[in-house]
């Protein structure tokens, strides 16, 4: 702690090196025996774990065309969750739509499209802007 007297603030230093200064003093703090034997704090990101009340909620709509609701109800069923994930052959696609919530905006939406951009690499996306 450096404690410096003046009249003047708006020229708090008049040692033009302070940078300097304060660059040999962090070296010299951080070399020490005991910084590098202190205990590491306990401290834990909280924010990772938001209120229930904030967490994301996903919705997802289906459009088929041409296709007899019946069928696909029984395939549905009777089917995995993870083939329905892949892409059979290079004439489909995927339209997803991201949709941010109440106070979101479309960087919270990056990660999501980033990780469904990996199964569905022909996918388009159209995702919220504001």
């Amino acid at each position: 702690r450096d404690i410096n007297l003046t009249t003047d603030f708006y020229h708090c230093s008049d040692n033009t090196k302070v940078g300097e200064k304060h660059i040999k003093i962090a070296t010299k703090q951080r070399s020490s025996t005991h910084y590098q034997n202190l205990t590491p704090m306990p401290i834990e990101d909280t924010s990772m774990f938001p209120d229930w009340s904030d967490h994301p909620i996903l919705f997802e709509e289906c459009y088929i065309k041409d296709k007899d609701w019946f069928e696909m109800e029984e395939k549905r069923k009777l089917a995995i969750q993870l083939p329905d994930l892949i892409i059979r052959n290079n004439t489909e696609s995927h339209l997803i739509i991201l949709v941010h919530g109440f106070q979101g905006n479309s960087e919270d939406l990056r990660l999501l499209r980033n990780n469904l951009l990996a199964i569905f690499p022909s996918a388009i996306f159209l995702s919220s802007t504001c």
